[in-house]
């Protein structure tokens, strides 16, 4: 799939990945010809925690605070480098 958007072009593409992956973060790197990308994956359970009673909660809160920018550099923060 491509896309402009504001005059820059995007491209989507999938990346099947053969194993599973372990939960939490991790490192991306591709390399097409002379370009190179970089990116984090994240993997999450398919299913959060859920107490087991009579009448379980069928919302919950969708915040994906990885996806928060640093203002200073625009890219996504990373926890540990978070300052108080």
């Amino acid at each position: 799939m491509e896309r402009c958007v504001e005059g820059g072009r995007y491209v989507a593409q999938w990346i099947i990945i053969p194993e599973k992956l372990p939960l939490g973060y991790h490192h991306l790197h591709l390399q097409v010809g002379a370009l190179t990308f970089d990116s984090y994956v994240l993997s999450s359970p398919l299913q959060s925690y859920g107490a087991a009673t009579v009448n379980p909660r069928l919302w919950g809160l969708f915040c994906p605070v990885y996806a928060l920018a640093s203002e200073k550099t625009g890219v996504p923060v990373i926890f540990p480098t978070w300052r108080h």
